[in-house]
C-alpha cells in the first residue's frame, strides 16, 4: 500500500488460516508482515471517525493485478453486526463487494447472512 493507506487484510502466502470465529475477526489476527485481518473493531473505530476509501489490490496467480475501488467505505459497530457500507465502485473487476453489502459479517460460528452454508 502507498502512502495514507491502511491495510486492513493481507494473504501473501496462505500459512495463516482465515477460517475462523466471530472473536478473531472481532479483534483482528495475524501478523503486520504476513497474512492478516486487521479486526473488525478496528475497522470500525476508523470509518467511523471519518470518511474512507476502499481500494482492493488482488494479485492473480499469473501475476496479473486487478483492483476495485470505492470512494467511502464503513463498517458499522457489532450491534449492528459489523455491516459493511460501500460509495461508488470503480476498477477493472466487478463489483462483488456489493452483494454482501449492508449484510451483517458473517462466521462459522455466528451465520447472520442469507446464504444457507
Amino acid at each position: 500500500a502507498g502512502p495514507g493507506w491502511i491495510v486492513i487484510q493481507q494473504r501473501i502466502d496462505g500459512d495463516e488460516d482465515f477460517n475462523r470465529g466471530w472473536v478473531s475477526y472481532s479483534k483482528g489476527f495475524g501478523s503486520f508482515d504476513d497474512d492478516f485481518f486487521l479486526g473488525l473493531e478496528k475497522i470500525h473505530r476508523l470509518t467511523s471517525s471519518q470518511r474512507y476509501e476502499l481500494y482492493v489490490h488482488m494479485v492473480a496467480a499469473n501475476g496479473t493485478t486487478m483492483y476495485a475501488q470505492y470512494d467511502d467505505f464503513k463498517v458499522s459497530d457489532q450491534e449492528h453486526g459489523y455491516a459493511l457500507s460501500l460509495g461508488k465502485h470503480n476498477g477493472d473487476v466487478r463489483d462483488s463487494l456489493r452483494d454482501g453489502e449492508d449484510m451483517k459479517f458473517s462466521t462459522f460460528d455466528r451465520d447472520n447472512d442469507s446464504d444457507s452454508t
